[in-house]
């Protein structure tokens, strides 16, 4: 539990170092989390954008959703201070960031019983302010390491790579994932390889045993993608997700229809704008 001080503290803190990032375009424009006039419904149109001129342009793309495991609890301290002195936040703000993050302490508690007390020594904050972009900065030249196209809301990671035919698209997909793998394993990022899934988008007809290995791992292909909420399917027919936010909506008509004897429809519109409008509406535009 943080102190309201130091919720106060980080804010100021997070401003300056948010404005010096801005001003000189450090983070990655594909990154969608945590930023100002970023969402969710632009980092899943961008990635729908990429997949309609794909199969306009007659080619295919490949696109992989990588599953991180705990990010945010195993974040490096000694690779973020790197990090951060390599993007220009060197001297008394470098100090004061270590500060921040060194030092800290936690238990378990169960009951009457408590563990014994254990320095963290990665992690950033949970619940913090500045955490979260801490985060950001650590994971923001993951797009460099490869050719891939990169998309990263938080740790929620999608890589995309376009092709004219299935064998040039294979190897040079299991080429530049190994070295994102490689990526991980130098900032001691762990991929959970039984989550990570992937997907080929064409309008070609004729398919391809398409395979992908991942540190010796071979990971599963899928028709749909559960993608921030989206159901994102290899055809973009959206069928998967009408039907998905369908079983959503007829549990809110199941309300509506039960508190419409008690309430009137003033109350009944609250209940609709509260349980049914958000399913409608999330990324509508894509």
């Amino acid at each position: 539990m943080l102190s309201p001080y130091a919720k106060i503290f980080e804010k100021c803190l997070y401003n300056q170092l948010n404005n010096f990032f801005s001003s000189f375009q450090i983070l990655n424009k594909q990154q969608f989390g945590f930023r100002q006039n970023h969402k969710t419904s632009l980092a899943v149109s961008s990635i729908c954008n990429e997949f309609v001129q794909c199969m306009d342009e007659g080619k295919i793309a490949c696109s992989i959703f990588l599953d991180l495991a705990k990010a945010f609890d195993t974040t490096d301290h000694a690779i973020l201070l790197r990090k951060l002195k390599r993007y220009g936040v060197r001297g008394l703000p470098l100090q004061l960031i270590k500060s921040y993050l060194t030092n800290r302490y936690q238990r378990t508690v169960v009951d009457s019983l408590k563990s014994n007390v254990k320095l963290v020594t990665c992690g950033v904050p949970q619940g913090s302010i500045l955490g979260p972009f801490l985060f950001l900065v650590f994971i923001n030249d993951l797009a460099l390491a490869s050719e891939l196209n990169v998309r990263i809301f938080s740790d929620d990671t999608n890589l995309t790579l376009v092709s004219d035919n299935y064998l040039s698209l294979q190897t040079k997909v299991n080429c530049e994932i190994q070295k994102i793998d490689i990526w991980f394993k130098s900032n001691k990022l762990s991929l959970n390889y039984n989550k990570t899934e992937y997907m080929v988008v064409t309008r070609k007809k004729e398919k391809c045993n398409f395979r992908i290995n991942i540190g010796g791992h071979e990971i599963s292909q899928k028709e749909c993608i559960r993608y921030l909420g989206v159901m994102l399917d290899d055809s973009l027919t959206w069928k998967q997700h009408i039907a998905h936010v369908s079983r959503k909506l007829s549990n809110g008509c199941w309300a509506l229809s039960q508190i419409r004897k008690y309430f009137n429809s003033q109350m009944v519109k609250k209940v609709y704008f509260a349980l049914l409008y958000p399913h409608i509406q999330y990324c509508i535009t894509s």
